[in-house]
């Protein structure tokens, strides 16, 4: 019969090493924490040779994003939702409506230190099927 007290001593001893693994992984990025995008990104997006330059603002929640990208210039406004991983990639999923209804994924990365992500495009609507690429760097890690 196994006692309450030797119970805690069973947890205490294998307790802590899984507390300092699982910490030790986290540091490492293994299989731990996802790097904070959250904040205002400035950049652009280039599709067939045309450079939409917007602003791209991302509010995470652990590992989920929720995006909106604004080009002004073309009357641009493209949200939707994402995920980043602790491998650094990225990936956004955001509707639009130009010409017509569309959406546009983007795969990328996050830069070792943070500050720009870069990737590609795939976009697609009733005017066909289109692939670019993006690149934004950080202006401020807080909503305007």
């Amino acid at each position: 019969m196994v006692t309450a007290s030797r119970a805690r001593g069973v947890r205490r001893v294998f307790g802590t090493p899984a507390l300092l693994l699982a910490t030790g992984c986290a540091t490492l990025g293994i299989g731990g924490a996802v790097p904070g995008v959250a904040g205002v990104w400035e950049g652009s997006a280039e599709v067939q040779g045309q450079l939409f330059e917007g602003a791209l603002e991302v509010e995470q929640n652990g590992s989920a994003l929720t995006a909106v990208f604004r080009a002004p210039s073309f009357g641009l406004v493209a949200e939707g939702y994402g995920q980043v991983e602790s491998d650094r990639s990225i990936v956004l999923v955001l509707g639009y409506d130009l010409q017509c209804p569309g959406e546009a994924r983007l795969e990328g990365r996050v830069s070792p230190t943070g500050d720009r992500i870069t990737g590609r495009i795939e976009a697609r609507d009733c005017t066909g099927e289109v692939v670019g690429s993006f690149d934004v760097v950080r202006l401020s890690t807080e909503r305007p």
